[in-house]
């Protein structure tokens, strides 16, 4: 007897299992193709599965994330995928899309099949697109995101071109909350002449590290007295004076900021801006001085109800900036504290039975197996946190501030929206 060839094998199995996942559903409300490397992955006619039209008619999220460069035999796959969800469900509410092109200029028929599944639905919220497509396919790739201008709440664009089409867009959007962009490859185009709308969004992120600062500066004046939030990678003194004189609405920021900047960054932003979320990225190095970070703790403003910061900070100085911060805190986010867990926390503690508002501390994961599950780490968190507790120098302080305190996780600063929507690692994904 003859075994079959092996992919013949794979191709039966898959397609038993489809068939009966997809005939026992009672619908997906979510599609995701996720792959982080080029392998030896088979790809199958998802339509060819029976009942697969029914399962996939309840779609609201569709996500699709390749490094594969696209080639002759995954592009196919690719657009019979891309055609399934578009002739099963016109009721998409988010989309991402990241398609790895080695030339954006080929494979049109990739181009024209986003198109079409972008037209095909009604009413999307969101849209997170890579700039994939051909240069002459623009102004079809941006008339096609106008046709969602009501209902669209969230734009994400991951490399930048063709911009003055990109501000008609959003212009046009009525009801569009949050703007993303995203640094992609070394082809970014940053010229957008002289097209400046007002924009209506409340929530920007920017993940550049670097790039000219105009253009940010001019997304931050079209938003105006709109914006509430704004979470940047790239933070320097020319953006902290535009956010001073056209901002000043902004509630929550998120920047990565150079310890050369704390001063101009306290003079202009802390004492006017009514911070009530504020979370600092630094780099590697040089480290926060001691000096430093009093100045952070003195000019944080009362308004302050989250303070996160990703900084290595060794005990002493963290004690030292909880002595001398008088804001009311409900959440603190730590996440660069290396070694030293439980001196850190007695500090922590210290501060909450002060202040009498802090509700939760949050501890990033450093220097831990990455293999640790999440319920291992709350509960090795949990377990510094009583080691803490017990400290001596913490007796002669009244504990009834500490009984609702709790720790957990922090996550890694992201400078994103995308994974709170589509609940995945975007840069995981990506190159």
């Amino acid at each position: 007897m003859i075994d079959p060839p092996e992919e013949d094998v794979i191709q039966l199995t898959a397609r038993l299992v489809g068939t009966m996942i997809c005939k026992r559903s009672l619908g997906f409300k979510n599609l995701r193709y996720l792959r982080k490397a080029p392998d030896d992955l088979i790809l199958m006619d998802v339509l060819s599965y029976p009942g697969a039209n029914e399962a996939f008619s309840k779609l609201q999220c569709f996500e699709f994330r390749s490094s594969h460069y696209a080639d002759d035999n995954f592009t196919r796959a690719w657009l019979n995928l891309f055609s399934a969800v578009s002739q099963s469900t016109r009721n998409l509410q988010h989309i991402s899309i990241y398609i790895n092109k080695k030339n954006r200029e080929t494979y049109q028929e990739l181009d024209s099949s986003i198109i079409n599944l972008l037209t095909s639905q009604r009413n999307l919220q969101t849209i997170s697109l890579n700039s994939f497509w051909r240069t002459i396919n623009s102004r079809l790739i941006y008339d096609t995101i106008s046709r969602h201008s009501r209902s669209l709440k969230y734009l994400r664009i991951q490399g930048l071109s063709d911009l003055p089409m990109l501000f008609q867009v959003l212009e046009s959007c009525e009801n569009l909350e949050t703007l993303e962009f995203v640094r992609w490859k070394v082809d970014d185009n940053f010229e957008f002449r002289n097209i400046t709308p007002t924009l209506r969004i409340k929530h920007l992120y920017y993940y550049f590290s670097n790039g000219p600062v105009e253009f940010i500066n001019t997304i931050l004046r079209m938003s105006n007295n709109n914006l509430l939030s704004f979470s940047s990678k790239h933070f320097n003194p020319l953006i902290m004076a535009t956010i001073r004189n056209h901002c000043p609405n902004i509630t929550h920021l998120c920047v990565n900021l150079k310890p050369s900047d704390f001063q101009l960054f306290s003079e202009q932003l802390l004492n006017i801006l009514q911070l009530e979320h504020l979370t600092i990225q630094t780099p590697y190095a040089p480290r926060l001085a001691k000096e430093q970070l009093y100045q952070l703790a003195v000019a944080l403003p009362e308004s302050c109800k989250y303070f996160g910061i990703d900084s290595e900070i060794n005990s002493f100085n963290l004690d030292h900036f909880l002595r001398s911060c008088r804001t009311k805190l409900k959440i603190l986010a730590l996440h660069h504290i290396s070694d030293n867990h439980v001196n850190c926390l007695e500090s922590v503690i210290a501060y909450a039975i002060g202040v009498g508002s802090l509700q939760e501390i949050k501890l990033q994961k450093v220097n831990h197996n990455s293999d640790i599950t999440e319920y291992q780490y709350n509960k090795w968190l949990n377990e510094q946190l009583s080691l803490a507790s017990a400290s001596p120098r913490l007796a002669k302080y009244p504990r009834h501030n500490l009984h609702n305190l709790k720790i957990s996780e922090a996550k890694p600063i992201s400078f994103s929206y995308h994974e709170p929507v589509f609940n995945s690692k975007i840069i995981n994904y990506s190159t």
